[in-house]
């Protein structure tokens, strides 16, 4: 879709969306009927903004993630040249390439929407982790879900290959496990977060100031172990 009918088409959808779950709600509608009309309508709105779709689809991985799965493979100097570029390369830390292994073996196009299919999926598992946690009702749910496949953000980080919803999934993860007293494990969580995102190491600066010292350390050993292999 044009890029000027975007914006317009997607506040559309998401009218429709609220009308279409408020109508179902006073009809008495199941819970399961009103969570899949906001997923379909998501779907739609995803859709609409990728069809046809665009050049840069799935760039972040074709640019950086699959080749430095192919680099983490046996060509080191390739991935030493990935890690120069910076933002136009590769931005982890050298032993994050391993993770993309298994999709260096493949064919780029087959890599691509297996990687695309995660990357959905990550959106919908942070929704039902999020609509639990929040015990919302069905249509609040519904809403959710549709603003979780189909509002720009999130829909731009699947078409882009981004990593940004699998983080978003392991951080949810990460507070309930910090707000349950699960301490090692909300520190892993953080930290397996932190060494795909480095900027969210913050999580342990405010763990280590809440007085939470367990989460720190268990996110700083594994970051401190990352970094050394």
């Amino acid at each position: 879709m044009l890029s000027v009918f975007i914006y317009p088409a997607c506040l559309i959808m998401f009218g429709l969306c609220l009308l279409a779950v408020d109508v179902l709600r006073r009809r008495g509608a199941s819970h399961n009927s009103i969570i899949l009309t906001g997923g379909a309508l998501g779907v739609i709105t995803f859709l609409l903004q990728y069809m046809p779709p665009p050049d840069w689809l799935m760039a972040d991985f074709e640019k950086a993630y699959y080749p430095a799965g192919k680099a983490a493979i046996g060509d080191h100097a390739a991935l030493t040249d990935l890690l120069t570029k910076g933002v136009y390369g590769f931005v982890n830390l050298p032993v994050v390439s391993f993770l993309f292994t298994p999709f260096a073996v493949m064919p780029l196009r087959l890599a691509d929407l297996i990687f695309l299919g995660l990357g959905g999926l990550s959106c919908i598992l942070m929704w039902r982790e999020l609509a639990r946690f929040a015990r919302l009702q069905a249509p609040e749910s519904a809403l959710m879900l549709f603003l979780a496949i189909g509002s720009g953000p999130a829909a731009y980080g699947v078409a882009n290959g981004n990593t940004s919803q699998m983080v978003l999934v392991l951080i949810i993860w990460g507070i309930m496990a910090f707000m349950r007293g699960k301490d090692l494990s909300a520190g892993v969580l953080f930290a397996l977060a932190a060494l795909v995102k480095p900027a969210l190491i913050v999580f342990g600066i405010f763990t280590l100031l809440r007085g939470r010292w367990k989460v720190t350390a268990a996110g700083a050993a594994l970051c401190v172990t990352a970094t050394l292999i």
